[in-house]
């Protein structure tokens, strides 16, 4: 666990009495361990995380769009081009941007880059991931709204 969500964990606790009780029920009472517990808020630490991010002097709000609109171009081009990965260019505070949000990617980028796979195999299909797991939700929006006209 980094710094950051140490950080994020202790506001969210010290902001809501209801998490800090059932914090210390669970975790204090040894039922579960810290990370199960967090783990299953995690939503609650990447909104956190977002407002600190969004507070920080430098960061675009629309990085995440800027990303994603690159995961659709790649997307586009009906995967590998003679076998190269779509072009993608990614920059410095993009990167930190997505291992901060996702901080899974970035021991998956530590394991894999470069002993298993090119840095930019490796992004592109993050970005590929990205793309399609927001179709797929964006699907299953129109579906339950197709639904509910009908």
């Amino acid at each position: 666990m980094d710094t950051m969500e140490r950080e994020t964990r202790r506001r969210l606790l010290m902001a809501n009495p209801e998490l800090r009780e059932q914090h210390t029920q669970m975790v204090g009472e040894g039922l579960i361990d810290e990370e199960d517990f967090w783990n299953a808020r995690r939503r609650l630490l990447v909104e956190e995380q977002g407002k600190t991010r969004g507070k920080q002097v430098g960061l675009p709000s629309n990085i995440l769009a800027e990303i994603e609109a690159q995961a659709m171009e790649g997307g586009k081009e009906g995967g590998k081009e003679g076998g190269k990965p779509p072009s993608i260019c990614l920059k410095a505070r993009d990167v930190q941007f997505l291992f901060a949000l996702y901080p899974a990617l970035k021991t998956l980028y530590q394991k894999k880059v470069p002993e298993e796979m090119e840095e930019r195999t490796f992004w592109s299909q993050v970005l590929r991931s990205i793309q399609f797991h927001k179709q797929r939700f964006e699907a299953h929006i129109e579906d339950e709204e197709g639904g509910k006209a009908g």
